[in-house]
This record gives structure tokens, C-alpha cells and sequence, in this order.
């Protein structure tokens, strides 16, 4: 209704409001529990609806994270290379792209670290620090300047030792992008080449969010000069103190901080960690600035608690006994990671011991190298030169994947590096400013640490600093202990339960009364028997129910079919043979109380038999032999899978088998045989003198351009001239080495 006051006269009109339900998510099972074998996988389904009484579309997606394990090793089984018969391993897919100087090698397991480096030096290539979870022999090659992938790939894969060799191929990203309007400036998290940067210099942050974005369960203590917990791109992220009544003057939980609801103030004593210099906001909003709220920039990880622990004044300055403080808060009050971008002090024998006793309660210590661009062992920098094995030592590279000019390094002295040069995040006060500095490296990361015990909360320092380390990217060679720098995917796709999977992770638009079925399966490969424990988290638009946690278990046992002896069946000999061992056994044993259906399969240049009925309690045994086919083999390495199945439970017991083939002889001066008919007809019959031991002797074809193929075909009989393949047009005896 509108009035004029004046004449009194109204005007009305109509108001019509809409209230429209949100997005209502259901899920069923509420929880899964599942028995599996070692060696099966099987899948189970997780249904996630949207009410039939919502009116708003729903969409969630998904994170798997780890909550207990056996800890045992894993089993190192190999696979059968289930390779398609048209791949050559020779060549480059056509039309596919690759990276250039790069190749992708799996090396025969027993082959040493020292007989695999030698190998790839001798082809003019290096192995990266780079490992894989799921493929233990496999390694990342870079080649030498001038050696081009389709050159390198003949030679690699005829090397001794090598299993295969194959580009590096390039693969097209779905990658996960936060909608903050300012992220695109954020070089560090993805380098598109902005601001003259190259493309690729950067922690792969949009990647690694396609596999998780951080669990607020992770708490995060920023020793600082504190943080705006006010500040828009925070506040949402800030650590709340549970046990701390907000402005009352009152120290509710009696650990002598009045009013410590987002951390302390170790410079006054008080419980007020607000900012007062802009480096500790700075520090927060790279761990943790809230990731896709339409609102600034994005941290590491968007979903974390960030504790403000203040000890550095507003000039940048602290003490010691002060920063010994913050890290007592912090581990009394729960942090996992502690973020110290500061240093520079003297040895205080006080702040190591503080640092050992984090270290013990299972904290991490992220520590800044220092700007003073010299070699951290010449010139020690505390806290960083402690050396501790709770602490990571953080320098600082560029937008171009160059150490930053200012950074302090050292090739045994600091661990890692990452994006430390023009970092945009967070101010006080609201806003956002660049800064550059080891200390703005460090945040990166302590939010991958976060992230990390967000997928695997059971991880310890020492672990989070392997990962760390192992997985980062090589681009600073003999400047820290690890040579690379920070990748963020690599480190998240590390830790990621090996035995969990859900398909699709990501799900869009369901409208009300409708569902999506999502794909859990549970993988029993290369696992120890055990209980296997794990969260499925659905986060969704649903805003009263906005996180549904699923438990999952997966209760491991061993197989009823045993398969003995566990080793590899090694065999030998000359190309046509004999092989030496030529036949093992193994034994089959039901250790289940009903009987059991067993399948036997291997190369088919092995004999065994192939199936069979086993009662409860009984065992029977299986001569693997190796068959006249083996003659056939070329010099060379050959690995294969004997494949034991249990045909009731699906499960395959695999045993490898290792056969080598040599080639080696030389020329005699006596052939003490004779050609019976002309050497140029299809067939060749050969005739042995009368005395002559024929096994010590093989046939060497010579081809039409005069080169010497050594056959060791039989030595009597008739040989197929054109059925070898050679095309031979003269025949000599060689002596067998």
C-alpha cells in the first residue's frame, strides 16, 4: 500500500511471495559393510535422492576418506600386462598428444634401483623421484636434449629389464574450479602463463580438488602475527574454541586465556589473536580462504580450521618463549599442522625441544627457508635448521618454476619448494594484496598437508612429509632435499584409499522425487587381511543437511584356495632350449569347510593342468612344466602370470614366472655336418657325422644382406626353409656359449 499523506488518497498492489523448498537429500544404506577375498573386488550401490517434497534441484559430490587400516605391508603381487594385440609399445599412437622428453617406464620386479638407473643412463635418460602407488616398478624417464620420444621408445623397450616403455600421453582434465572472481590471479594454485608466468608452473590445485577439498574437521594453527578472523573469505573457515563463552571475561575452559574463542594473543596473554601487521591473514587465506563462495580467492584447502595463534608484533617481530607459547596452544587445543612462516633467531635448544614434543604428539611443523638468498647450510636459519622429522623446510619459487631471487635453499637443508613469489590472498580488514616471501610459500604447503589428512586422518608427520616430498614435481634440482616443488594432485592421489572407489564423484541437478545411483566398489588387490575402515562424504546444496557422512567397512580374509610356495618360477636356456629348471610344483590346499571348484591357466608355453574339485581340509599338487613351445621363444626376458582361480569366490592367486632366453656363440671351424640337398630349395635336410653330439651345436641362418640370425633350430631332420622367416640364403654351424 502506498499513502500521500498530503490528500490521503492509496494506492494498493498486489504482493505475491513464493517460498519454495530446498533440495532435500536422502541416502540409502546409511552405512556399508561388505566381506570380501584377498585378491576380488566387488561393487556395492549407494543410492542418493532428492525428496519427492523438495521443489530446488539437488547436487553433491563426493569424497572418500580413510579411517582405519591394518597395518600391515601390502602384498606385492604383479599383474598380467593385458596388453590389446594390435599396441606396439614401439611407436606413438597416431593423433594422440604426449609430453615431449618424457617417457613412462615399468621395470621387471628384482631389477635393482642401481641396475635401473644404469639402464636409462645408457639410453640417455634419467628416472624421476617420482613413484606410484599402485604400480611399484613403475617410474617417470626424462630424456636427455636431442632424444626424442619416438627415437627413445624402440631402444627402451628392448632393454633388459624394462617390461614396457610408453610416452607420457596427454589426457584432456575435467579439473574442479572454484567460482571466486579473483582466483584466476592465484598463479600458484593454476599457472595459465598470467602475468607472464609459463603455463604448468604450479601446485595442480585444480586437479587435486577433483579428488577432495578439505575436511573442516583438520585444524590448522597459523603461528603469526594473528589473523582477521573477520575477514569475509575466513570467517566461515575460523577455528571456534568449544569450550570458550564469547565476550563473557570469563576463562570457561581454565586454560588461562579469557576469552580465546579463535586462538591467543601470546604477546599480551590475552585470548585476542586479531591481526594487527596483514602477514598472518595473508599466511591463512593461502592454507584455507573459503573455496567457491562467489567471494575473493581460494586456499589449498577450502574446507579446514584455521587457529590463530599470535606471537609476532605489529613490526614483525617475536620472541622466542612467545612463538613457544602459540605451539603449546596449539597442540593442547588439537592442531595437526602447525604453519610458522617466520625465523631467523638464533639456536634455541628451548624452541627444538617444544618442536620434538609437537613432533610426538603427532603435529607437523611447516617451516619457512628464509629470503636471504643463500644456502641454508652455510647460513642456519631456526626454526628450519633443526632438522626434525616432524618438520617440513619450505623455500620459494616463481611463476616461471625458478627459485624466487630472495629464497633461501639448500640441498640438504630445506625439503621442498612451492609458489612463494607475488602471492595474492587475504588482508586484514577485509580485501586482498600481494606479498612475496618464503612465508608465503609455506601456507602452500600446510594446506596440502591439511588436505592430505582430510582423505587419510591416520597419517603422522613423518608420513605427510614423505608424501610430500615423493610426489613433488622436479623442477629444482640440488636446491632441496627433494628437488621439486609442490604437486598438490600427486600428493592427494597418493593417499586416496586404494581399496575404495566411487563412481561418479561429481553430480549435477537431481530434480525432487528423483535419485542417482553412485558405483562403491572395494578392491581386495595387494592388501593384507584386515579390517579396512572408511567415510563416504556427500556434500550437497541441501542447507539444513549440507554434509552426510556414510561409514564404510570392508572386513578383508584370506581366500579358501592356498597357494604354495608364495616365489617366482625362475627358468633358463638357450633360444630351442633346453630350459633349466624345467618343472616346479605347487601346492593347492581348500582351507574352507565346503569343497571348492579350482582353474589353472598360464603362457602357453606351459604345461599344467588346468582344473579340479577340492574337498574341505584337502590339497592337491600341480606340476608346472615347461613345453615345447619354449623352444620357440627369441632371445630375451620373459615374465608371465600362472593364474590359480577359485571358482566359487572369483578370486585369482596369481604366481609370476621369469624365463630367460640367451642367444650368445660363437663360430666353429669344423662343421662335422653335411647339407643333403641343395641349400637354396625350400627344405634343407642336415645330417650329423657319425659321434657327433648335435646339442652342442645351432643352426645361424645368414639373410639376404649378409647379417647372421641365430636360430638354434634342430640340427636333424627336416627344416622348413621358408617357414622360418628369415629368408635365408646360406646356412653355417655355430657352438652354443
Amino acid at each position: 500500500m502506498f499513502s500521500n499523506e498530503t490528500t490521503g488518497a492509496t494506492h494498493k498492489r498486489p504482493v505475491e511471495l513464493t517460498v519454495y523448498t530446498a533440495p532435500i537429500i536422502e541416502v540409502e544404506p546409511q552405512r556399508i559393510d561388505v566381506t570380501n577375498y584377498t585378491g576380488n573386488s566387488l561393487v556395492r550401490e549407494l543410492v542418493v535422492s532428492n525428496s519427492v517434497a523438495a521443489d530446488a534441484t539437488l547436487s553433491f559430490h563426493l569424497v572418500v576418506r580413510a579411517t582405519e587400516q591394518p597395518h600391515q605391508e601390502l602384498r606385492q603381487e604383479q599383474r598380467n600386462l593385458d596388453v590389446p594385440s594390435n599396441h606396439d609399445f614401439t611407436r606413438v599412437a597416431q593423433g594422440v598428444d604426449f609430453v615431449q622428453g618424457e617417457l613412462l617406464v615399468r621395470f621387471a620386479s628384482g631389477t635393482s634401483t642401481l641396475q635401473r638407473e644404469q639402464t636409462v643412463a645408457a639410453l640417455g635418460g634419467t628416472i624421476s623421484r617420482r613413484t606410484y602407488a599402485l604400480v611399484k616398478d613403475l617410474r617417470l624417464v626424462r630424456l636427455g636434449a636431442g632424444r626424442t620420444v619416438e627415437d627413445a621408445l624402440p631402444a627402451f623397450n628392448a632393454a633388459p629389464g624394462v617390461l614396457y616403455a610408453e610416452p607420457n600421453y596427454l589426457v584432456r582434465a575435467n579439473e574442479t574450479v572454484p567460482d571466486d572472481p579473483r582466483f584466476g590471479e592465484l598463479w600458484g594454485m593454476k599457472n595459465a602463463g598470467q602475468s607472464g608466468g609459463t603455463v604448468g608452473a604450479d601446485i595442480r590445485a585444480t586437479d587435486a580438488w577433483e579428488v577432495n577439498t578439505g575436511d573442516g574437521s583438520v585444524i590448522v594453527a597459523i603461528s603469526d602475527s594473528g589473523v582477521d578472523y573477520n575477514h569475509e573469505d575466513l570467517a566461515a573457515n575460523m577455528w571456534i574454541n568449544s569450550g570458550e563463552i564469547p565476550g563473557n571475561g570469563i576463562d570457561d575452559d581454565g586454560n588461562g586465556y579469557v576469552d580465546d574463542v579463535y586462538g591467543i594473543n601470546a604477546v599480551t596473554g590475552s585470548g585476542d589473536p586479531m591481526d594487527d601487521h596483514n602477514h598472518g591473514t595473508h599466511v591463512a587465506g593461502t592454507i584455507g580462504a573459503v573455496g567457491n563462495n562467489s567471494i575473493g580467492v581460494a586456499g589449498v584447502s577450502w574446507n579446514v580450521q584455521l587457529m590463530a595463534v599470535k606471537f609476532l608484533k605489529s613490526n614483525g617481530y617475536g620472541s622466542t618463549g612467545d612463538g613457544i607459547l602459540t605451539i603449546d596452544y596449539a597442540v593442547a587445543n588439537g592442531a595437526r599442522v602447525i604453519n610458522a612462516s617466520w625465523g631467523g633467531g638464533g639456536y634455541s635448544q628451548a624452541l627444538k625441544d617444544s618442536l620434538i614434543a609437537a613432533g610426538d604428539a603427532g603435529v607437523l611443523f611447516c617451516a619457512a627457508a628464509g629470503n636471504d638468498n643463500e644456502d641454508i647450510a652455510d647460513h642456519p636459519n631456526y626454526p628450519a635448521s633443526f632438522h626434525l622429522t616432524n618438520m617440513i623446510v619450505v623455500m620459494s619459487t616463481d611463476r616461471n618454476d625458478n627459485r624466487s631471487s630472495f629464497s633461501t635453499y639448500g640441498a640438504t637443508g630445506t625439503d621442498i619448494a612451492a609458489p612463494g613469489s607475488s602471492i595474492l590472498s587475504t588482508r586484514r580488514g577485509g580485501g586482498y594484496m600481494n606479498m612475496s616471501g618464503t612465508s608465503m610459500a609455506t601456507p602452500h604447503v600446510s594446506g596440502a598437508a591439511a588436505l592430505l589428512l582430510s582423505i587419510n586422518p591416520l597419517l603422522g608427520p613423518v608420513e605427510i612429509r614423505q608424501i610430500l616430498m615423493e610426489t613433488s614435481n622436479p623442477v629444482v634440482p640440488g636446491l632441496n632435499l627433494s628437488g621439486g616443488r609442490l604437486d598438490l594432485a600427486a600428493a592427494v592421489n597418493s593417499v586416496t584409499p586404494s581399496w575404495l572407489t566411487v563412481d561418479p564423484v561429481i553430480v549435477s541437478n537431481v530434480s525432487p522425487g528423483s535419485a542417482a545411483a553412485i558405483t562403491v566398489g572395494f578392491l581386495g588387490d595387494n592388501l593384507a587381511p584386515g579390517d579396512y575402515k572408511a567415510d563416504i562424504r556427500i556434500t550437497s546444496n541441501d542447507r539444513t543437511n549440507s554434509v552426510v557422512t556414510i561409514p564404510v567397512t570392508m572386513k578383508l580374509v584370506e581366500d579358501g584356495l592356498l597357494v604354495m610356495p608364495s616365489n617366482t618360477f625362475e627358468t633358463a636356456g638357450f633360444h630351442g632350449g633346453p630350459f633349466i629348471p624345467r618343472l616346479t610344483t605347487y601346492v593347492l590346499t581348500n582351507r574352507g569347510d565346503v569343497a571348492l571348484q579350482w582353474a589353472a591357466s598360464g603362457p602357453e608355453w606351459i604345461t599344467l593342468s588346468t582344473g579340479g574339485t577340492l574337498e574341505p581340509g584337502a590339497s592337491t599338487q600341480i606340476v608346472v612344466e615347461v613345453n615345447s613351445l619354449a623352444r620357440f621363444l627369441l632371445p630375451g626376458t620373459y615374465d608371465a602370470d600362472l593364474v590359480f582361480s577359485n571358482i566359487e569366490t572369483g578370486v585369482r592367486t596369481t604366481r609370476d614366472i621369469h624365463a630367460s632366453v640367451g642367444g650368445g656363440s660363437v663360430w666353429i671351424n669344423e662343421v662335422n655336418l653335411f647339407v643333403t640337398n641343395a641349400p637354396h630349395s625350400p627344405f634343407v635336410e642336415l645330417a650329423g657325422v657319425a659321434g657327433t653330439d648335435l646339442s652342442i651345436y645351432a643352426l645361424l641362418f645368414v639373410d639376404e644382406n649378409g647379417d647372421e640370425v641365430y636360430t638354434n633350430l634342430p640340427l636333424s631332420g627336416i627344416i622348413d626353409n621358408e617357414g622360418c622367416g628369415f629368408g635365408a640364403v646360406a646356412f653355417r654351424i655355430a657352438e652354443r656359449k
